[in-house]
């Protein structure tokens, strides 16, 4: 009778090809596995990402969220809400109540009623980071990370109970070309200096 050491050494050498492929930066994830003789398994599974912002199904993720905040539901009954619908968290885990609000003070939304966004004079050009991060499909950290760095201006209007940061779509874009164009140039190397002992 074989061990299971025994069993992965023989799967190892039947396996000739083993190739991974991620849909985009989202869960959904295909491994195909090539065996001796070119027979192809294929696997298709979900695999954990960071942020619910990767789901494949993250735009309608958002939308139900939207919806339900806007008919009155609060967090602990929109997970419950999400739960019962299908839907999963980033973790693969059933929502709770404070993964739902952490979602919903990402996209701009209350706890309670309609968007902070909607109670804000601004242009039309002005963007809630959120609403920013979805049109340029980058990751809200990056988007907070570069306001916080100072690279991306925005325009701090208080709301309600909190402040929200409103930026200027063009300041956004052109600061987005301007880092694609550093990341195509050649970089420049200098060697470190040698070491002293």
């Amino acid at each position: 009778m074989t061990t299971p050491a025994e069993r992965k050494e023989i799967a190892r050498l039947m396996l000739e090809c083993v190739v991974l492929s991620i849909e985009g930066g989202s869960e959904q994830t295909t491994l195909v596995c090539t065996w001796a003789g070119g027979r192809e398994t294929t696997h298709h599974f979900v695999r954990p990402v960071r942020w619910t912002d990767q789901f494949s199904r993250g735009p309608a993720l958002r939308a139900r969220i939207v919806d339900l905040a806007r008919a009155g539901q609060r967090p602990p009954t929109i997970a419950r809400t999400l739960t019962s619908e299908g839907w999963l968290s980033a973790e693969g885990m059933s929502f709770t109540a404070a993964k739902v609000r952490a979602i919903m003070v990402r996209m701009g939304l209350p706890l309670r009623g309609l968007s902070l966004s909607a109670e804000i004079e601004r242009s039309e050009d002005e963007l809630t980071v959120a609403e920013l991060a979805h049109r340029l499909d980058r990751p809200l950290g990056t988007l907070y990370a570069w306001v916080r760095y100072g690279w991306l201006p925005v325009r701090r209007v208080q709301a309600s109970y909190r402040e929200i940061f409103l930026v200027r779509l063009e300041d956004a874009q052109a600061l987005l070309e301007k880092r694609q164009a550093a990341a195509r140039a050649p970089q420049a190397w200098t060697p470190p200096p040698p070491s002293t002992l």
